[in-house]
């Protein structure tokens, strides 16, 4: 069981990563959103969504799911099943608003674990506090009305250095810590993920 799981989430991790370049540079700049100009910035703000999608880890809602899933019965070694749903949200922090298409953006969020890691999602939260670190450019949608005065701003593409999020980094209070057999379940999967890799690769 532990070892399927741990094909879930090597194959969200190998997935993921052929989208991602190199790491933004260190020292980038914090901007609110009012305050951008010409450079690379980093914002932050809260997710505002437009339509969200049901994560199966949790329930939560959210607007971008990247998610690799095995089914148990198929047995040890099996081909993984993935699934990316993405919805354009907002990103805002009180002085203006982001509009963002999770598709055509770099999205460094941290793997959420299902049972046994049979389900693996990298997943963008509805009214998460998230980081962009990007060029950013007028929207050509102008102002954000129906949340009042502020600039609207997109990031710019780039194929180069592209435009970057990720949820904010934030301290787990004690009621939210995993338990402790959770933690020692996802410890034992990470060490069996290397033999079923070896496996996989000596029986293909």
């Amino acid at each position: 069981m532990l070892a399927v799981g741990g094909l879930a989430s090597a194959a969200l991790a190998a997935w993921s990563a052929r989208a991602r370049t190199r790491a933004p540079e260190d020292g980038t700049r914090r901007r609110t959103i009012a305050e951008l100009g010409e450079g690379r910035f980093r914002v932050r703000g809260r997710i505002v969504p437009f339509d969200t999608v049901v994560s199966e880890v949790d329930g939560a809602r959210c607007v971008y799911i990247l998610r690799a899933s095995v089914d148990p019965s198929d047995g040890l070694l099996r081909e993984v099943a993935h699934e990316l749903c993405a919805f354009p949200f907002r990103v805002e922090d009180g002085t203006g608003s982001i509009e963002v298409d999770p598709r055509r953006v770099v999205v460094d969020a941290p793997p959420a674990h299902g049972d046994a890691g049979l389900v693996v999602e990298q997943r963008l939260r509805a009214g998460e506090e998230i980081d962009v670190v990007a060029r950013f450019r007028p929207c050509a949608r102008g102002c954000a009305p129906y949340r009042g005065q502020g600039p609207l701003i997109e990031p710019v593409p780039d194929d180069a250095d592209p435009p970057r999020i990720s949820p904010s980094a934030e301290t787990l209070t004690p009621e939210l810590a995993p338990p402790p057999e959770v933690a020692i379940a996802r410890a034992a999967a990470g060490i069996v993920l290397g033999v079923s890799v070896l496996l996989g690769w000596l029986m293909g």
